[in-house]
C-alpha cells in the first residue's frame, strides 16, 4: 500500500530517461512529476570497490612452460569504464559504484538542480547506510562483504515535470572532460 511505501521503502520512478538537452551527452534523466525544493530525488545505494578492480593490464610475460599471461599490478594501461559511473576520490583506493535506477541518466551541469548527500537518519532506507563507515579508513571500508553506503540525489531548487536531472561532477571531472573533447 502507498502508506506501507512512505513508512518502509522510497520511490524510485521519480526519474525516467530520454535524449539529454545537453549537446552530446546522449541520455539524460527527467523528473517524472514535481519534485520541490530540498526533497529526495533518488535513493542511491552504492557498491564499494577497490580502484584496482577497474584496471586494464595488458599482458606483459607469457610463461611458455604453463601457458598462461602474467599480469602486473604497476603495468595499469587504461581504466575499465564503469570507473565513468564511480564516486570516488583521486587520492583514494575506494570506488562507490551507485546503483539506483535513473542515477545513471543524471548529467554534469555547470548550473545543477540537484546534489548528492549522505542518507539521512530520517530517510526510511536508512536502516541500510552505516554512517560509521564514513570515519573508517579505506581498508577497513573494503573488508566489508557487503553494501552498507547510501547517498541521497536531492532536488536544490523546484523541479518541474519534464526538467532534466544535473548534478555538479566537480572540478576534477570538468577538467578532465575538457582534456578530452579538445
Amino acid at each position: 500500500s502507498p502508506s506501507w511505501l512512505h513508512q518502509n521503502g522510497q520511490c524510485v520512478d521519480t526519474i525516467k530517461p530520454g535524449l539529454s538537452t545537453m549537446p552530446n551527452a546522449g541520455r539524460g534523466g527527467f523528473a517524472t512529476r514535481r519534485i520541490p525544493a530540498h526533497a529526495v530525488i533518488l535513493p542511491v545505494p552504492l557498491i564499494h570497490m577497490h580502484t584496482s578492480l577497474l584496471e586494464i593490464h595488458n599482458p606483459i610475460q607469457y610463461d611458455y612452460e604453463r601457458e598462461r599471461y602474467y599480469y602486473l599490478p604497476d603495468h595499469t594501461t587504461a581504466q575499465q569504464q564503469l570507473l565513468n559511473y564511480c564516486f570516488g576520490h583521486a587520492n583514494s583506493s575506494v570506488a562507490l559504484f551507485p546503483y539506483s535506477p535513473g542515477i545513471h541518466y543524471v548529467n554534469h551541469h555547470a548550473n545543477p538542480n540537484a546534489y548528492l548527500r549522505w542518507m539521512t537518519p530520517s530517510s526510511p532506507l536508512s536502516q541500510f547506510h552505516h554512517d560509521d563507515w564514513l570515519t573508517q579508513n579505506a581498508t577497513r571500508v573494503l573488508e566489508q562483504t557487503k553494501p552498507g553506503l547510501q547517498m541521497e540525489l536531492v532536488a536544490l531548487r523546484d523541479v518541474n515535470p519534464g526538467d532534466e536531472i544535473f548534478i555538479d561532477y566537480g572540478r576534477d571531472w570538468d577538467e578532465a572532460y575538457q582534456t578530452h573533447v579538445r
